[in-house]
């Protein structure tokens, strides 16, 4: 387990195959932008699942891979989203939530 032994180079060679053969199904099944929100929930438990397996680093690098291509995967969907007449951006939140704490911290100094 990852958790025992964080790298193994004697994990079992099927243990590993199978490892290996789960993250590349989760990576390139169809085109995973068209995934609804419950979806890419399963694929990220099923990722977490494997990297419970996970002792050697080619098999961490293919989990950050996929961890990696879900989160551009939901900041994609998060632009994407619809709030009022325009779309949301995320860009603008984070100034406009910038621009709030500066204030909170002003208004403290006070």
């Amino acid at each position: 387990m990852a958790g025992d032994a964080p790298y193994d180079p004697d994990q079992d060679p099927e243990e590993r195959r199978v490892v290996r053969k789960g993250y590349p199904s989760s990576l390139h099944q169809s085109n995973l932008q068209d995934y609804s929100a419950q979806q890419s929930t399963d694929q990220v438990k099923k990722a977490d699942e494997l990297f419970n397996k996970v002792e050697g680093p080619q098999e961490a690098t293919l989990d950050s891979d996929f961890l990696l291509m879900a989160s551009n995967m939901g900041a994609q969907k998060a632009r994407a989203m619809k709030s009022g007449s325009g779309s949301f951006d995320i860009d603008d939140f984070v100034s406009a939530r910038r621009l709030h704490g500066r204030r909170e911290a002003a208004q403290r100094r006070r």
